[in-house]
């Protein structure tokens, strides 16, 4: 049998309600401890790599979605909003069109003030 007094999950007594984080071998190691009823305490520990890599993995490819979205989001509303834009902006060169001669911004003699 082992001594593991010294462990350090023992030593934090935050490691019953959550998993901390210590440093072994150079490592990084995630440990949590409880108690059982027969009166040991259980000692659960893995590699800080291995335990959290699904997760990490999850959240990068979450962040390619929402990026990509993000892109999609912006080109579609660019494109949506020049075609909404476009015949409001081709009504100027129609209200030329039959303005009378005289009236038009290219004819007038005086310009009038802004």
């Amino acid at each position: 049998m082992q001594d593991l007094s010294a462990h350090p999950a023992l030593k934090s007594p935050e490691s019953a309600q959550a998993p901390i984080i210590y440093q072994e071998a150079g490592q990084s190691v995630v440990a949590y401890t409880q108690k059982i009823n027969l009166g040991w305490t259980l000692i659960i520990q893995q590699d800080y790599d291995d335990a959290f890599a699904p997760l990490l993995e999850a959240r990068q490819r979450a962040l390619f979605l929402i990026a990509g979205a993000l892109v999609l989001v912006i080109v579609v509303a660019y494109l949506l909003s020049r075609q909404l834009a476009s015949p409001i902006s081709g009504t100027d060169g129609r209200r030329r069109k039959h303005q009378p001669r005289q009236l038009r911004p290219e004819n007038r003699r005086h310009r009038t003030p802004r």
